[in-house]
């Protein structure tokens, strides 16, 4: 499997700054920005739960799958009128989600700095530093010692600052690196066929040498 780190370095920059837009946003107004993710999800939800049961109306045949779009849509709606009336949850629910992201995407930086390691790049420090600080940022919002706190949703935002600012960091450095792509895994079949030829070869040669002598 071939790895080209810099093709993963401009979604990781985008997202990073849409984290820190949403970091500000949670800092500075914690109500409105909860509220309106809320409101966002709810109308989301809400509106696949009709589209789920406009179809299931509308579909003549009576399968599985067309069966289900009726619950499916009931349960979206549901879920969709919950959030719309419960805009709090949300704020409950956000550091678990962005913390498993978080963890996630670092994880996968974590195992990228390692590899630049492996191949001797002066860079690898630097990233797996970053990595790790950003990994620390999303154990802590998963398991969110914070609960309880008034000022819960400031202490998320700040923490998405941080791990955002981290980020760009870390792309910057990766960026900054020698390594174009890096590749892992079983050796192609083309290797091997041209290693096993090497090999023949060496093996001839020894065996001639042994009948000359």
């Amino acid at each position: 499997m071939k790895i080209e780190i810099k093709k993963v370095l401009l979604p990781s920059l985008i997202s990073s700054i849409i984290l820190f837009v949403l970091g500000l946003l949670l800092f500075f107004k914690s109500e409105v920005t909860l509220m309106s993710i809320s409101y966002i999800i709810g109308g989301v939800l809400f509106a696949l739960g009709v589209m789920a049961i406009v179809r299931f109306m509308t579909r003549e045949n009576n399968d599985v799958f067309t069966q289900l779009n009726i619950v499916y849509g009931v349960i979206c709606i549901l879920g969709g009128v919950f959030f719309i009336k419960e805009p709090e949850l949300i704020g409950s629910l956000m550091p678990i989600f962005l913390g498993i992201a978080i963890i996630i995407n670092s994880s996968l930086k974590i195992q990228q700095a390692l590899m630049l390691r492996n191949m001797k790049s002066q860079y690898w420090i630097g990233s797996f530093v970053t990595a790790l600080l950003c990994l620390l940022c999303g154990v802590v919002l998963l398991f969110n010692p914070f609960k309880g706190a008034v000022i819960i949703t400031k202490i998320i935002g700040l923490f998405l600052i941080i791990y955002a600012i981290l980020d760009v960091v870390n792309s910057f450095i990766l960026k900054k690196s020698s390594a174009v792509s890096i590749e892992i895994g079983p050796v192609s079949e083309t290797k091997r066929h041209k290693r096993s030829k090497v090999k023949d070869a060496t093996i001839v040669k020894e065996v001639d040498k042994e009948q000359e002598e």
